[in-house]
């Protein structure tokens, strides 16, 4: 049995059963440059419901982070974090899209002036039409 890279930020990761998806960005450095943890040139042939969670691991300091959700290059949503959420950001940040068929999807973490590290998980499902 070989094991599965689970880290890859540019598709998403079908379960077995083909009903739902995951993702993970991996651990990555945001700086004052925009990266885009995530980024799919196309999500597929259906449309999909996706949540989306950051985190980290470090005290923001006196910077803020800005998060940007870009669809077929287009932001569709773009939020500030600012300084004081001291530590770790899990739970508070959860985001929920729905997303059309063959469509881009990217997500782009940029910070002020420091540099820190986070991570993206994603999980969601496809939706159908019934």
């Amino acid at each position: 049995m070989t094991s599965q890279n689970i880290v890859t930020p540019q598709s998403l990761i079908q379960t077995q059963n083909g009903k739902q998806f995951y993702i993970f960005s991996g651990e990555q450095t945001v700086t004052s440059v925009e990266n885009f943890f995530i980024n799919i040139d196309n999500i597929g042939e259906r449309d999909i419901e996706i949540a989306l969670e950051i985190a980290n691991a470090n005290n923001l300091g006196s910077d803020n982070l800005t998060t940007t959700v870009y669809i077929n290059d287009i932001v569709v949503h773009r939020d500030l974090i600012n300084n004081t959420y001291s530590q770790n950001l899990l739970g508070f940040n959860e985001l929920r899209l729905i997303i059309p068929a063959n469509t881009s999807l990217k997500v782009g973490l940029v910070v002020n002036a420091n540099s820190y590290n986070y991570t993206i998980a994603g999980h969601g499902k496809y939706l159908s039409i019934e």
